[in-house]
């Protein structure tokens, strides 16, 4: 079960250099075809913290194409925790009803600026919580398909309004997307690949997906890792998921999704991309990003796909 206080940073359990614990929100304006991520990583034995502010839109086949983007990689730990913090890129998170409410202001360089407010539609959702996730009841304490870098972890998805400023232009914010939050050991090299993705039909609807998958043009997902769907105010676990994808040069491009929650219902979930860029949250990894378009059941909604792989793993795959 998810607390309050997890919003704050986790005393590591051991000394390793590589333990983590990270940030992440986003944003997508479906009309422009534009979406928006903030993200931080913090390594609190090693006393440094990497973040990456991106816009990107169209199809972006190499990071210096996207719209905006702001990554750094050896900032100062935040001087407060992570339920209040300030970073040195000008990134400033406030939790205002932790664990489910945040304040995200940033701002950059070029008359670029971001101003939300988060507002959580469900209680964050912990995949390690028999009670809750009844794949991780099934599991019967065995380690998440991720391993450690998940060995704590929360997704959430909520409301978002605000503002951006991009390049002295102004854009107002309004959608559902999905944001979390992780802790524990995290290397830097030979993470396992995943697909961590959802897609929002509303505040009443919403799919949310973490699966491993293979980098090919033609892919196949695996047994379904963790997931939920948030309907009509409640929270049902996902119980098994298969999935298919069609990727260029590692790219998602299309999806097709079916999943089945805790009640015996099944969803079956088409996603095309409208937007992609192949973000590094550091340099040993490629996360091919997209924003999707999906259709379910005569619903159209949208929301992000992120395929995480380990670079070398990677070779002359795509």
């Amino acid at each position: 079960m998810i607390e309050a206080r997890d919003v704050r940073l986790h005393t590591p359990t051991s000394t390793d250099l590589e333990w983590a614990e990270t940030n992440y929100f986003s944003f997508y304006l479906p009309d422009e075809k534009l979406n928006g991520s903030i993200y931080v990583l913090t390594r609190a034995n090693v006393g440094a913290t990497l973040s990456t502010i991106v816009l990107f839109d169209g199809f972006c086949r190499a990071p210096w194409q996207a719209l905006y983007t702001d990554h750094r990689m050896h900032l100062p730990m935040p001087e407060g925790d992570l339920d209040d913090y300030r970073l040195p890129n000008g990134l400033h998170v406030r939790s205002t009803k932790p664990p489910r409410d945040y304040e995200i202001d940033y701002r950059g360089r070029n008359d670029t600026e971001i101003h939300l407010r988060f507002f959580g539609l469900m209680e964050p959702y912990d995949i390690h919580d028999p009670q809750m996730d009844p794949i991780a009841a099934a599991q019967q304490g065995n380690e998440f398909s991720w391993g450690t870098a998940y060995k704590g972890h929360f997704d959430l998805t909520g409301r978002i309004e605000g503002e951006l400023l991009l390049n002295g232009r102004r854009r107002q914010i309004s959608c559902v997307s999905t944001m979390d939050h992780s802790w524990g050991p995290r290397p830097e090299v030979g993470l396992p690949n995943m697909s961590w993705f959802h897609a929002h039909f509303g505040e009443d609807l919403a799919v949310h997906c973490i699966f491993p998958c293979e980098a090919k043009d033609e892919a196949s997902y695996g047994s379904l890792a963790h997931g939920y769907v948030l309907e009509d105010g409640k929270v049902y676990g996902l119980a098994a998921g298969t999935g298919s994808a069609r990727r260029e040069r590692g790219q998602q491009m299309t999806m097709s999704i079916e999943v089945t929650d805790v009640r015996g219902r099944v969803f079956a979930l088409t996603g095309h991309s409208v937007a992609t860029y192949p973000w590094t949250p550091w340099p040993a990894v490629v996360a091919f990003h997209s924003l999707n378009r999906w259709t379910l059941a005569g619903r159209e909604g949208y929301g992000e796909c992120m395929d995480v792989f380990d670079v070398a793993s990677l070779d002359r795959t795509v």
